[in-house]
């Protein structure tokens, strides 16, 4: 089992990894300031998420279902 996971490592791109892992902590650091000013280019996609949930689950299904739902 840790041999496979050593060779999943070798395989991983480390530039596009770190790359990946950079731009993710600065939309985590970038996402409440874009809420809070409401900059509309940077939150219009999750909100659009957020309608169309409210929209197709009106009913009161679990949030695992929801997760099942939208991740397939």
């Amino acid at each position: 089992m840790l041999q496979s996971f050593i060779t999943l490592f070798k395989i991983l791109n480390l530039q596009i990894l770190m790359l990946s892992a950079l731009l993710f902590f600065i939309g985590y650091a970038i996402a409440p300031t874009a809420y809070y000013r409401k900059i509309k280019w940077l939150t219009a996609y999750p909100f659009f998420m957020i309608k169309l949930i409210d929209y197709y689950f009106k009913q009161n299904w679990s949030p695992l279902m929801i997760f099942m739902v939208i991740l397939f």
